[in-house]
């Protein structure tokens, strides 16, 4: 046994908890040249790519407009929860 078995897997129905559409509010927690992970529960964070943060210029690099710790609000257009890698996932 594993200290995470003791809690809920985050990640159980995140398609039913995040629908495709669904506005959510939530943590940026990095930020790399592509984009920003954004926190939107403990243990699940979903990206925000560079050419997803504007509508009418082009962001050079997501540090312009955001900042880590900063509050956004998302909109998830796709949800990928991970795969373990075992071939029955």
């Amino acid at each position: 046994m594993g200290l995470k078995q003791t809690t809920p897997d985050p990640w159980e129905n995140i398609a039913a908890k995040f629908p495709v559409g669904s506005r959510v509010k939530g943590k940026v927690t990095s930020i790399t040249d592509y984009g920003s992970f954004v926190q939107l529960l403990e243990g699940v964070e979903g990206l925000v790519h560079v050419s997803e943060m504007a509508w009418t210029k082009r962001v050079r690099h997501p540090s312009k407009i955001l900042s880590a710790g900063d509050e956004v609000e998302v909109m998830v257009l796709d949800v990928d929860p991970p795969r373990s890698g075992f071939p029955w996932d």
